[in-house]
């Protein structure tokens, strides 16, 4: 998993030697990691290249961002 804190980039190891020595040394240009598969995904993409999952949605009810597994938006409580 990887996540920004005050603009830095944080990971946790993924068990993939290469990958983890990749994240440690800075040697990467990871925008998002797909929560379905893994895969590194570019942005701007909506869809994992890899297995179609979805990357990003909306709450109709408030306009945040959701992960493709949430079923209630965290901010307003909609159902999605």
């Amino acid at each position: 998993m990887t996540y920004l804190n005050n603009g830095q980039v944080h990971f946790e190891k993924t068990g993939n030697k290469a990958i983890d020595e990749c994240l440690a040394n800075g040697n990467f240009t990871i925008e998002k990691i797909c929560d379905s598969c893994g895969e590194f995904v570019h942005l701007p993409a909506n869809f994992c290249p890899k297995c179609g999952t979805p990357l990003a949605r909306e709450c109709a009810s408030c306009r945040t961002k959701l992960k493709p597994s949430m079923k209630f938006c965290p901010e307003c409580g909609a159902k999605v």
